[in-house]
């Protein structure tokens, strides 16, 4: 299962305005050839990003498709372990363009994670586009 990255992994910024550090982090994913079982690294959060809620937009990616949306680490080293279903697992992005919701609870990570994306049940059709949108705190490293 090979791991493909976004074109621009480049760590963003937060938009915080004028709440404070109310975050919001979001980034899109398109490339053709996707397969079953890789791994898409759509976006990177920041150490002492706190996530309160976790969204993934999607277009029809193709038949029977599904998909897991969790983070792993920048280093390895550092941590924290992967977790590829975190915010979700078996996510329909079958049929129908959509948005899904997770319900986990917010997460706050010590340090640098990618957003991950893991596809399961078939390869995609065509280029479809994919979004991570997560919100939450920019409560900076410990």
């Amino acid at each position: 299962m090979p791991t493909i990255d976004n074109d621009s992994l480049v760590q963003q910024v937060p938009h915080a305005g004028e709440y404070g550090n109310l975050s919001v982090w979001s980034k899109s994913f398109t490339k053709a050839g996707v397969l079953n079982a890789d791994v898409l690294r759509i976006q990177r959060l920041p150490a002492g990003a706190r996530v309160d809620e976790a969204k993934l937009v999607f277009d029809d990616c193709g038949t029977s498709v599904t998909a897991k949306l969790g983070y792993a680490p920048v280093d390895p080293s550092l941590g924290p372990s992967a977790v590829d279903d975190f915010w979700g697992t078996g996510i329909d992005v079958a049929a129908a363009a959509g948005v899904f919701r997770s319900a986990a609870h917010p997460i706050t990570f010590d340090f640098d994670v990618y957003v991950t994306v893991t596809v399961g049940g078939a390869n995609f059709t065509g280029s479809p586009k994919l979004t991570s949108v997560m919100s939450g705190e920019a409560t900076g490293t410990k």
